[in-house]
């Protein structure tokens, strides 16, 4: 997950932008020697209703830190704000995994 980055799966009932940040505890932070929570961040915009698939990638020293530190958990946030002004927020926590070598 972390060579591909954070998969994310969006849902807007109508055209929308969406705001996507994903980011450590300050304890993991500081053992992972991080200067800051934020690990990545992007945003998504739907042109119209519907779903969509992005995959929020995270630079490249942070993937090395993580790899270092599998099994952290990471908060992902994202905020959808419509057309109208309408705002809408919704997080998720994940643990952050090793993939399973192939041969």
């Amino acid at each position: 997950m972390v060579r591909r980055g954070v998969p994310v799966g969006l849902t807007c009932s109508e055209r929308c932008s969406v705001s996507l940040r994903v980011s450590v505890d300050r304890r993991v932070a500081r053992r992972l020697r991080l200067r800051g929570t934020t690990l990545g961040a992007a945003t998504v915009r739907l042109a119209r209703a519907g779903s969509a698939r992005t995959s929020l990638r995270l630079p490249r020293a942070t993937r090395a830190l993580l790899r270092r530190g599998a099994g952290s958990t990471v908060r992902l946030v994202a905020r959808a704000v419509d057309p109208s002004g309408n705002r809408r927020e919704r997080s998720a926590r994940t643990i952050l995994r090793r993939a399973a070598r192939r041969r």
